[in-house]
């Protein structure tokens, strides 16, 4: 079965493996990156899972500005 839940804590470690196979070295985010985005943005940080492990992940910051940049 399929989920689509808010990031926990629990998850940190699993999205940053994530993160290590989708990005490259320069753009890879770290664990304590990882965990403020989900601090700051819990309702738009989302994990989606297969019998509890982690296929994938919605990661947007949803904002009124018309540049977007990486700095929170």
């Amino acid at each position: 079965m399929v989920t689509i839940d808010t990031v926990e804590e629990a998850d940190i470690a699993e999205l940053a493996q994530l993160e290590a196979y989708c990005f490259t070295e320069d753009e890879v985010t770290d664990d304590a990156a990882l965990r403020r985005r989900a601090q700051a943005f819990p309702e738009s940080y989302l994990a989606m899972k297969r019998d509890g492990a982690i296929i994938g992940m919605i990661n947007v910051c949803v904002n009124n500005k018309h540049m977007i940049c990486d700095a929170m």
